[in-house]
């Protein structure tokens, strides 16, 4: 049976700080980075937009879930080579229209080719300090195969040059012996919720030695440009869903290192990244300095590209990977 996300209670996640129990130790949180605090009014729209951006995804998803149910899925080759599908195009009208009728004067940097009003929406708001990031489905190729289900909806709401909530929905994946993964977290609070119960990494464990590094369209860990300490790591090329990896990890299901690859990651790839670090893990590049906030030396606004190598996940294998002995 399909997990039930009753939305009363998700709301009640990000709008209180009632504990919830959990099957893993309290970290420290003492390698958080400090973020300078939101005004009254940025909080104001936030507690307005995290519900929005959790019946959105919801609504998302579920119609990801009609689309497979009724057939095989056409897609086509994007000019950057990836596939896409009309059920992404129709899905990510579907949340544009109800992100940008409760918030007329957001912006957003959508995955799939904005057109007709969607287009003229995006101009108009371009400048706006508030923007949404959407990816209406991470891991297409897997939403495309019916025997696949490592795919999701990610939602995410940006002021300025930094990240303040995500939401993101992977309506088929089995975790806990359940059906389907609802991941939010916000600047309204410490905490990060799957499925309703507080999550995160576990800073405790130190030992992390044969944990796989997750490899996004990475160039080889030996390649000129980089050194890293994989000795203790296997090498794993297997991403399909950038955000489906960092939500795992940041429920603290997984303690492995992501590599997201230099100069190609787009924004809506990232929009994890979030989670990682509210879950208390850390976003690096090689140097280990923090990525976000976005700056102009790591981010492209033109192509909405991060251009920096992206290390994210639990910090003692981060650190043991950027090392570089």
């Amino acid at each position: 049976m399909p997990i039930q996300i009753p939305k009363t209670s998700l709301l009640q996640c990000v709008n209180t700080n009632v504990a919830q129990s959990s099957n893993y130790a309290q970290p420290s949180f003492s390698i958080k980075r400090i973020r300078e605090p939101l005004s009254n009014d940025i909080l104001s729209k936030l507690r307005s937009a995290v519900p929005v951006m959790i019946d959105t995804a919801l609504e998302a998803g579920m119609m990801a879930k009609k689309y497979r149910e009724a057939g095989d899925i056409p897609y086509e080759i994007k000019q950057d080579g990836s596939k896409v599908t009309k059920a992404e195009k129709e899905i990510q009208r579907v949340i544009l229209e109800k992100l940008t009728s409760r918030f007329s004067d957001f912006g957003f940097i959508a995955e799939e080719i904005l057109e007709g009003q969607a287009a003229l929406k995006f101009n108009e708001n371009i400048n706006s300090p508030y923007k949404w990031v959407i990816d209406p489905i991470d891991g297409s190729s897997n939403f495309i195969k019916k025997d696949k289900n490592f795919f999701g909806t990610a939602i995410a709401l940006m002021y300025e040059n930094d990240f303040i909530a995500t939401v993101f929905y992977a309506p088929e994946y089995e975790i806990d012996g359940k059906q389907g993964i609802f991941i939010v977290a916000s600047e309204l609070e410490d905490s990060v919720y799957l499925n309703g119960k507080k999550v995160f990494i576990d800073l405790t464990k130190e030992d992390l030695k044969n944990r796989e590094v997750l490899l996004d369209n990475y160039p080889p860990l030996n390649h000129k440009e980089i050194k890293l300490n994989t000795k203790n790591f296997k090498e794993n090329y297997s991403i399909k869903s950038s955000s489906l990896c960092l939500t795992l990890i940041s429920s603290g299901k997984e303690d492995t290192p992501v590599a997201l690859e230099s100069k190609t990651s787009k924004l809506w790839d990232g929009v994890g990244l979030y989670l990682i670090e509210k879950a208390g893990g850390v976003v690096w590049d090689i140097d280990g300095r923090f990525i976000l906030p976005l700056n102009n030396n790591n981010f492209n606004s033109k192509t909405s590209t991060i251009e920096a190598h992206i290390f994210a996940g639990h910090p003692n294998a981060i650190k043991e990977l950027l090392s570089k002995k």
